[in-house]
């Protein structure tokens, strides 16, 4: 730094820098700045120190005067000499500097992490699937018109996930942290296991393929193991647990229709919603009929000729509507 003014030091240019410098001062440190590149570069150094110290401290709302005067205090009362004090100056603001640095920079990663709300992600689907590992190792797989939103890191002491439509989840077991999804009213708790949950058109439907599930709405709180399902309705919020039959809720990863004992209105519900169809059953006599077979990327004629064979019912297929009876 040129000394050819000795008044300068980096005691006075901090004082500039933060508006604390007197009519004589500030003009005396505006005329030392502009003397030579030296200087100038002196000036913006301390200003970029002093300026990264207060933009990490001010999220925790420092008060930089206060600390200032404090500081001015402590120098009055340390019962050095005054030359002992000029010599040792720009050494203990290099300090205080480096002090405030890291003890904000540390302050700021604690919040970040364990209060700073975390971004969100969202991923929908439209015509097609989509599988995704989450932040916590966990797989899940979205499928058509679906759509899942998640933070970018779970914190705190669950794994919160929300989901609109239908997917598949292969969840990293984490006894300390649980894995819930919520679905509407309708809230799914797991620690480590595989299954689905569908949620659309007024209900929603939990399949448990490994692991134990446990699902909850504002009425019940149901326990699902392997092989199990629980179907629940919106508006009555009424719970059916029964046994699962067959594998029709895994189609758009397997790409097959397990039937087993599987009720016909079951396997037409899922025909819809895979081709797209119209398919009503016009005899209610038949809706219960049970089928079991496997269906493994068929066509969708091909699909009710086996269904027509092996229940004896009638398919009968106007262009726009297909009836069974």
């Amino acid at each position: 730094m040129n000394t050819g003014n000795k008044h300068v030091n980096d005691d006075l240019l901090i004082k500039y820098i933060i508006g604390e410098a007197g009519d004589q001062d500030r003009a005396l440190t505006e005329k030392w700045i502009n003397e030579s590149d030296e200087n100038r570069q002196r000036y913006i150094h301390i200003k970029q120190i002093w300026d990264e110290s207060s933009e990490v401290i001010s999220g925790l709302q420092a008060d930089e005067n206060a600390a200032w005067n404090r500081l001015q205090k402590r120098i009055k009362t340390s019962g050095s000499a005054p030359g002992q004090n000029k010599k040792n100056l720009n050494l203990r603001w290099l300090q205080v500097a480096a002090a405030i640095i890291v003890a904000g920079i540390c302050g700021l990663i604690f919040y970040r992490q364990f209060y700073l709300p975390t971004n969100l992600l969202t991923y929908k689907t439209q015509n097609s699937i989509r599988t995704e590992i989450l932040p916590d190792g966990s797989v899940v797989t979205l499928n058509a018109h679906s759509t899942i939103v998640f933070p970018a890191r779970f914190s705190g002491e669950q794994r919160n996930i929300t989901l609109a439509g239908e997917a598949f989840f292969n969840v990293q077991p984490d006894k300390s942290k649980p894995f819930l999804i919520r679905c509407g009213q309708v809230t799914v708790r797991v620690v480590g296991t595989s299954f689905n949950v569908k949620s659309n058109a007024g209900k929603t439907e939990v399949n448990v393929e490994t692991g134990v599930v446990r699902v909850n709405n504002p009425q019940s709180s149901i326990e699902l193991h392997p092989g199990e399902k629980v179907t629940i309705r919106t508006e009555s919020s009424s719970a059916v647990k029964e046994a699962s039959k067959g594998k029709l809720y895994n189609y758009y990863i397997t790409k097959e229709l397990v039937c087993e004992q599987t009720p016909l209105s079951e396997l037409v519900e899922t025909l819809n919603k895979i081709y797209g169809s119209d398919i009503v059953i016009a005899n209610s006599k038949i809706r219960s009929l049970p089928i079991t077979t496997t269906f493994k990327q068929q066509s969708l004629n091909d699909i009710l000729d086996v269904v027509s064979k092996t229940l004896d019912v009638k398919v009968r297929n106007n262009g726009k509507q297909i009836s069974l009876y």
